[in-house]
């Protein structure tokens, strides 16, 4: 006996009585399920492959799955609702694999829209997704599946959650997936905002098609043309590894994004004889000088006005307290609420969340110092930080928070060989409604080892942003270090005079909250065209800028005309060499006073070619002895490019400049280790890569 399809898929939609759905089928009619859920023979010794044909119960093949099994979901099919993947105790040799029953048919690497065909259909309910880790979970592999969503006029945060919701998630694999919004057409009103948001360890994101746009319905938003902040991948914590490999993503908000949210300290301890310089500690596991610690203050005070007003018992704060935080101990849970006015004992706060009932509660006030040495339990800090220190210690402290090495941070990220593309109709249309721009290309705000190499960056301009995040004040531990950008080819579309026109903003010092400084950043072999400066940047030690071609003669509404502007902190240990970009108007452009031994001292400039396309007039002297190469050349097109038409940006044997970079070779791009670094990656559609 076989039952109506749509009987199935109604069982299966309902939470709660999925399992005893399946319980019920079982006993009733074997055959049925022998046509919904078939285990075949055996793979290898004790592992199986079950078919779960269309309106099958998905979530019972999960259950029953053993570690190294793979459940094949018939091509066509459509599954809607949260599919959980518990945690089964498997191991690298014996992932658990969901994918299509029609894999043949799709390509050994990166899916497009058109493999769909091939695809069975999963799809996220309103304020759900559609699968979801437990806690634990591990060494799942989600292959060759359409996931999107049938939320209606509701919101689905991530199509895949792995991590939000659970703890301890790791090594989970997503490839040769199809990600996208059941909603078409150009009203733009979407559901769905992101693809993956992961928290945990190991996550493998390749060969995955990626659209994702719009606005949320105005039921969610309140409004009409409330932009959605969409992404492929997004991780607040990590802590990583995360690899992203040879995937098409096309979203608006930013590609990808790491941070945005405060990390926990995993080392405290209490003081005693605490000063503003020095603290005997009752633990010190992992201090050493250059740590930024969170230093707090415990007081007690009387909560009212809604979370607004704190009276306290003493006059412990000043007005130097004004923009620190503090945290409100609210039973198990801690309130933050930021300080903005201080009157004698009367403190005025803004709320960073969840309300509290008015009451006397125990509250911190949070501040920072960096460690300068420790000897034994005697740890010697200092408040003066090498960069901004923003929430800087102002009272003698009653306890200390910290992480040290990699804790706090997300690890080890390698983007490579994507192409991000951002769709101009509706980025556009933002602006037209809003004013506003993507935030990014991507967006960095918490990152200790990135690699971002080989990747097309296309479409609506967006340029790359990595500016370090202490989001809520509570985690100083937080930086954007070590970072490698090589091998990369923006050029995105003109006609878009609202953009800034920036390759990348590279701002290594939290203006909002002290952010630990961030160190070694090399940016190498990359080529921009369509962009008006090359770098916005702040802060940061040991930057290596070298063989960069940006050809940055945008013409923009708003915006800096420059080769480099350093807004704000000096960054140390600098060198620029051996690139070509415009000098446009202002060249290497210092805003603190227009020095450049100020914004960049004892700093390293060598062998630049220089595009004077303004006739500002400068020479060869202007970066120092050797910073600029001579003759200085009017325009792009006289350096000497073997043909920039086809986006060939080698030098020609004619060149002035041919073999004239400090070491040896070509100033600008190499071009062969560029082709080289993309070859297979969708291609430009204005030009052909040579």
């Amino acid at each position: 006996m076989r039952l109506p399809s749509n009987r199935v898929l109604a069982l299966t939609t309902i939470p709660g009585l999925v399992l005893a759905a399946a319980i019920v089928l079982i006993a009733q009619s074997g055959e049925d399920v022998g046509r919904q859920m078939r285990p075949r023979r055996a793979l290898t010794a004790g592992i199986n492959a079950t078919d779960v044909r269309a309106g099958g119960n998905l979530q019972a093949a999960i259950n029953s799955s053993r570690c190294g099994d793979v459940i094949a979901l018939q091509a066509g099919g459509t599954w809607d609702g949260t599919y959980i993947l518990p945690n089964k105790n498997c191991s690298q040799s014996t992932a658990i694999t969901i994918r299509s029953s029609d894999m043949a048919s799709l390509p050994a690497g990166r899916v497009g829209v058109g493999d769909a065909l091939h695809m069975p259909r999963i799809r996220a309910l309103a304020n759900g997704a559609a699968f979801q880790v437990a806690a634990g979970a591990g060494w799942w592999i989600l292959d060759g599946l359409e996931i999107t969503d049938n939320a209606g006029r509701g919101l689905v945060n991530a199509l895949v959650d792995l991590g939000l919701s659970a703890t301890g998630v790791h090594d989970i694999t997503v490839q040769r997936c199809y990600f996208h919004q059941k909603e078409t057409g150009t009203n733009y009103n979407r559901a769905a905002m992101r693809a993956v948001w992961f928290e945990g360890k190991n996550l493998t994101f390749r060969w995955n098609y990626v659209y994702l746009i719009g606005y949320y319905y105005a039921e969610i938003s309140g409004t009409d043309y409330y932009q959605m902040d969409t992404t492929s991948v997004l991780s607040v914590g990590g802590p990583g590894p995360i690899l992203m490999e040879d995937n098409y993503v096309s979203v608006w908000w930013n590609g990808f994004f790491l941070g945005g949210g405060d990390t926990a300290p995993q080392n405290t301890a209490t003081l005693t004889g605490a000063t503003m310089s020095s603290a005997t500690f009752s633990n010190t596991t992992g201090l050493a000088p250059g740590i930024v610690v969170r230093f707090s203050l415990a007081g007690v005070g009387n909560i009212s006005n809604g979370s607004t007003l704190l009276t306290t018992t003493n006059g412990i704060f000043s007005s130097a307290d004004v923009n620190h935080y503090i945290g409100i101990a609210d039973g198990g849970a801690t309130r933050l609420a930021k300080i903005t006015a201080v009157i004698g004992n009367r403190i005025s706060l803004a709320p960073q969340g969840s309300l509290v009932a008015d009451g006397t509660y125990n509250f911190e006030v949070y501040e920072t110092a960096q460690v300068t040495s420790v000897s034994g339990s005697t740890v010697n800090y200092t408040a003066s930080l090498p960069a901004s220190n923003v929430d800087a210690l102002q009272h003698a402290p009653t306890a200390a928070a910290w992480n040290y090495g990699d804790q706090g941070l997300i690890n080890d990220v390698t983007v490579r060989r994507n192409t991000f593309y951002v769709d101009p109709a509706f980025a556009h249309d933002v602006f037209v409604h809003k004013g506003y721009s993507p935030k990014g290309a991507f967006e960095i705000k918490n990152v200790n080892r990135l690699v971002y190499e080989g990747n097309y960056n296309l479409g609506y301009p967006a340029n790359w942003a990595i500016t370090p995040r202490n989001q809520n004040g509570t985690a100083p531990w937080t930086t954007t270090s070590h970072l490698i950008l090589r091998n990369n080819w923006m050029a995105t579309d003109t006609g878009y005079p609202e953009v800034s026109g920036r390759m990348a903003v590279i701002a290594l010092q939290d203006n909002e909250h002290t952010s630990t400084p961030a160190t070694d950043i090399q940016i190498y072999n990359n080529f921009a065209k369509n962009v008006a400066n090359m770098l916005q940047m702040k802060g940061g030690d040991g930057w290596v800028v070298k063989h960069n071609t940006t050809i940055n003669d945008l013409p923009v509404a708003n915006a800096y005309h420059v080769a480099v502007v350093l807004e704000g902190i000096p960054s140390t240990n600098w060198t620029f060499r051996d690139n070509i970009v415009g000098y446009s108007n202002y060249g290497m452009s210092c805003s603190i006073d227009g020095k450049l031994g100020t914004c960049w001292p004892n700093g390293i400039f060598q062998n630049n070619v220089a595009v004077d396309f303004v006739q500002g007039g400068f020479d060869t002297r202007t970066w120092g002895g050797s910073g600029i190469l001579s003759l200085v050349p009017r325009s792009f097109a006289q350096i000497g490019f073997v043909d920039a038409s086809k986006d060939n940006y080698r030098l020609a044997p004619s060149s002035p400049y041919k073999g004239k970079a400090s070491d040896g070779s070509d100033p600008g791009v190499d071009m062969g280790a560029l082709v080289a670094a993309l070859a297979g990656v969708t291609k430009p559609s204005a030009g052909e890569l040579f």
